[in-house]
């Protein structure tokens, strides 16, 4: 059971339930909190944009901005300048969902990324199963609107990761397991996997980790300055990350990390990265990778890293491109 708790006319904060009551002393079960607290609005459903006006903090007089015609001075505050809007209007579109969200970068999805994933995911399950995400997660405790117009749903900066969250309601959580001697040949195994197709269409036979023998991953591993680990998800190998730290001064090293494919697009490598870097430090790296894999690029440089200016020439399809973190 939950109190709830006031005395007289005075306000008194209840750490319980971080809430403030005042007139009365009651019980309630936590169920019958969760449904007088609930502040989703299903009939509003989603914007056009992909925001979710049925949780907006300021659906109790706005309208949304779906409705087409007289200007009402209780829709969106932004739906007469919205580019989106415009946008979906000329196109004949009922919502960006129905377009290509996740690429599209015109008006608030230059810089916002909670609308795209929102439409994104409407486009691929529909709208009704993103409601009753969006519904199931707030019954969970997923916050829409916390302060102003940020929520739990802004703490994020992939789009899949965030797509993740919003069919789970959970989280991303990975941990850095250190791996044993005896686990080498599994390594091995996942790191011929894990680059083939970057061996297949850099055919960089020289260098790649996937034409590497076990004895070199070996050798690598029994170095003093070299750790391994796993990355762990949900008790899943979704990866592995070799952090080289010599501990001399020189610069710390990631080389190499991989996500098996079956795990890509999920934020799981910069989780790791910044896994890593929590465990080690945040500051004095260095990586290297392929110039052509422009989404290594983007995590990189999305977490800090900078370009040095120097670039090797591997052969005529591939380039590598070193990276600093200071």
């Amino acid at each position: 059971m939950w109190l709830q708790v006031s005395m007289g006319s005075e306000n008194v904060d209840v750490p319980l339930m971080h809430e403030k009551r005042a007139g009365h002393v009651s019980l309630m079960t936590k169920e019958d909190w969760e449904t007088s607290h609930r502040t989703m609005k299903r009939e509003l459903g989603i914007a056009r944009c992909g925001l979710a006006c049925c949780l907006c903090s300021e659906n109790v007089t706005c309208k949304g901005c779906k409705r087409d015609g007289f200007m009402e001075l209780s829709w969106c505050k932004d739906a007469e300048w919205c580019e989106v809007r415009r946008c979906g209007i000329e196109k004949n579109l009922s919502g960006c969902y129905e377009c290509n969200p996740a690429e599209c970068r015109k008006g608030l999805y230059a810089e916002k990324i909670k609308p795209r994933a929102f439409a994104e995911y409407a486009r691929r399950y529909g709208l009704e199963e993103l409601l009753d995400c969006l519904e199931r997660n707030e019954r969970a405790g997923v916050v829409y609107h916390r302060e102003g117009i940020t929520g739990d749903y802004d703490d994020f900066d992939d789009l899949e990761e965030l797509i993740d969250f919003i069919k789970t309601g959970k989280k991303m959580c990975i941990d850095l397991k250190p791996i044993a001697r005896e686990d080498i040949e599994t390594v091995w195994k996942m790191q011929v996997e894990a680059f083939s197709d970057l061996l297949e269409k850099y055919q960089d036979y020289d260098m790649s980790p996937a034409a590497e023998d076990m004895d070199k991953v070996l050798a690598r591993f029994e170095q003093p300055w070299t750790t391994y680990f796993f990355i762990m998800a949900n008790n899943e190998k979704v990866g592995v990350i070799r952090v080289v730290d010599k501990k001399d001064g020189s610069r710390k090293r990631i080389s190499p990390i991989w996500i098996m494919p079956e795990y890509r697009n999920k934020g799981y490598a910069q989780q790791a990265i910044l896994a890593a870097e929590k465990k080690y430090g945040s500051n004095h790296w260095c990586l290297d990778t392929i110039l052509q894999e422009k989404g290594n690029l983007h995590l990189y440089e999305k977490l800090g890293y900078h370009q040095t200016g120097r670039i090797d020439r591997v052969n005529d399809r591939m380039d590598i491109v070193y990276y600093e973190k200071d």
